[in-house]
């Protein structure tokens, strides 16, 4: 009787924390340079065995700039925590239990305001660091991130990026299964992917148009 629980328990770990199959290298973002996405990339370790990736992507985000009454305009980024698929249901699931997705269900970014000019510059810069406050699970934390520009032949900007970080910076605790995390356990390791599109990103063409109008007067 105790192997056969042991065996189920064993059989729901490797069903649970299965990696989806990813791209050769690990240093290579999860997101096509085509994506308007985010995505989280963590490692799990089985029975202190060598560690795989794991990777949830969302493409249900939204981007806007929000002006304040100052004057200024803050990036806006919502994520829905229901959208994320890393290709296993019952991990998602999990996801969706430690971000306390009925309580708070959305993640959000919102960068530190600026003047329209700031937000030209910073658009024709091929990187540039934006700074702001990450809210996840009810929680409000500083972020600073470097982003990369990218113009395309179309006129169109992609700017993408990755934050290396922890769970615990979060104050999230690692996903594990079995006592202690015996069986399974995700590593203190979190990586949070980016790729947005600017034509994508709402009002980012009017802040920009009415900051080159005022340059040219």
């Amino acid at each position: 009787m105790k192997g056969t629980i042991a065996l189920a328990v064993f059989s729901a770990a490797l069903l649970f924390f299965q990696p989806p199959a990813l791209p050769a290298g690990q240093n290579k973002s999860p997101l096509g340079e085509h994506a308007h996405c985010v995505a989280y990339k963590t490692y799990k370790k089985m029975f202190f065995m060598v560690s795989s990736q794991i990777v949830g992507k969302n493409c249900s985000i939204r981007a806007n700039f929000r002006k304040i009454p100052s004057g200024l305009y803050s990036l806006v980024l919502f994520i829905p925590v229901n959208e994320f698929n890393s290709e296993n249901r019952k991990r998602d699931e999990h996801v969706r239990e430690i971000l306390k997705a009925d309580e708070h269900p959305e993640i959000s970014f919102q960068s530190e305001p600026l003047p329209k000019s700031e937000w030209l510059n910073f658009s024709q810069r091929k990187s540039a660091l934006i700074k702001g406050n990450f809210r996840v699970a009810g929680r409000v934390f500083p972020l600073k991130v470097r982003v990369t520009n990218t113009r395309k032949s179309n006129g169109s900007i992609r700017f993408s990026g990755k934050i290396k970080t922890k769970f615990t910076a979060f104050q999230i605790t690692p996903p594990r299964i079995g006592p202690g995390g015996l069986i399974t356990r995700a590593r203190d390791i979190l990586e949070l992917h980016f790729v947005l599109q600017s034509q994508n990103i709402n009002g980012l063409r009017s802040v920009l148009n009415a900051s080159r109008k005022k340059e040219v007067h």
